[in-house]
């Protein structure tokens, strides 16, 4: 009798739960396409830099942790018989390790574009330090993630079911242990997860509010410059070619805008003030290679950006909701409703969104992806 309650409770929950499947589904399914055509096109299509290394390294962990988070739609359909100990606290483990190396993943990048940006004539990235950066992130989180082996577990709780005419059933949940014995180490991880979180906002925040400032400094000492009558066409420095370190070109650049060049001073020494505005005089060749460098430094920036932003933002819902749970706001029973268990996942957007938004912002990855859906048609039709 037990045993045909709980499948009925089992199949309800499945229904409610179909929301949050359909969206967990969803999203590891354009994540596992995105972050593969994104790992291509950064990985092999590009030449190898080390602002390239690091997007290609975020992509390809992006798209394991996709196909590790199946586990979650597994979860969903098993929320309240997950009797696997051993699959329990390996998906815990994974999940916990993967998301978290891409959070810092993302600290990683925003300190290559400070250096890019604010230090360019400091010692930048090179392919090895971005190598070795990735190597110690993954590490890191690896050893952090690890609790995850002795603090989660298979818990059994024998509930009652008012919506059941009362009836009393045995539930097993994959979730942190209830032994007593184990709720300071669980309280020290917790507040581990806290710093690292804080770490990784607050640093990127930091980071890229130094870039903001800088490339409005910038800004501010180009105006100058067509103010002293250096006047540069428009068509010269935004429609002449230029190889792009985001697109087909491997060009390292180090932005240095705000040092005018000899050309410039020497004009400047002339008496050639803004009275030579009609001879239409441009910046030296180097400044214009300046100019165009610091555009597409500006153009990544900006792109990693909102990278940053989405998928930080994308954990809130999950921080907010295990606060809840533990301030007791939120009780267990809560948990399991519907529309906790959807926004409790909404973190894995942080590994699905980024290579559309790169899409978005980055016109030479968009047409590879335009190009590369072509040639699969193309060849389906053929072989149809």
């Amino acid at each position: 009798m037990e045993e045909e309650l709980f499948q009925q409770i089992n199949a309800d929950k499945t229904r409610e739960y179909a929301p949050a499947i359909a969206f967990a589904a969803l999203v590891i399914v354009f994540g596992i396409l995105g972050n593969l055509m994104a790992s291509i096109f950064y990985g092999y299509k590009l030449p190898k830099t080390p602002t390239n290394c690091l997007i290609t390294c975020l992509s390809v962990l992006d798209l394991v942790t996709c196909l590790v988070l199946c586990g979650e739609v597994i979860e969903l359909c098993y929320l309240l018989n997950f009797q696997f100990v051993a699959g329990c606290k390996t998906m815990y483990f994974l999940n916990q390790w993967l998301v978290m190396a891409s959070g810092s993943m993302l600290l990683l990048i925003a300190t290559d574009r400070f250096r890019k940006i604010c230090r360019p004539l400091q010692r930048q990235f090179t392919m090895l330090i971005s190598k070795l950066g990735f190597a110690a992130v993954m590490a890191f989180t690896f050893v952090v993630s690890l609790r995850a082996v002795w603090v989660v577990d298979v818990v059994e709780i024998r509930k009652q079911m008012p919506e059941y005419k009362n009836q009393n059933v045995t539930f097993y949940f994959c979730t942190m242990s209830k032994d007593p014995n184990l709720h300071g180490t669980i309280t020290a991880f917790h507040w581990v997860d806290f710093i690292v979180f804080v770490v990784i906002i607050g640093g990127t925040a930091v980071l890229y509010s130094f870039i903001s400032w800088t490339i409005y400094k910038s800004r501010s000492k180009l105006q100058e410059y067509f103010k002293a009558g250096y006047k540069m066409s428009e068509s010269t420095l935004c429609n002449t070619p230029m190889k792009d370190p985001n697109t087909s070109s491997g060009v390292e650049t180090s932005v240095d805008i705000e040092r005018p060049s000899m050309e410039a001073k020497r004009v400047n020494s002339l008496g050639m003030g803004s009275k030579t505005s009609s001879t239409n005089l441009t910046l030296g060749r180097r400044e214009q290679k300046r100019m165009k460098a610091f555009q597409i430094e500006k153009k990544i920036t900006f792109m990693m950006i909102i990278v940053t932003v989405v998928s930080l933002t994308s954990f809130l819902p999950h921080f907010v909701i295990n606060l809840a749970i533990k301030s007791k706001t939120i009780t267990e029973d809560d948990e399991l409703k519907g529309i906790y268990q959807f926004l409790i996942r909404l973190f894995m957007l942080n590994n699905a969104v980024n290579p559309y938004i790169m899409a978005i912002c980055n016109k030479p990855f968009r047409e590879f992806v335009e190009n590369t859906l072509c040639k699969f048609r193309k060849r389906n039709v053929t072989f149809n």
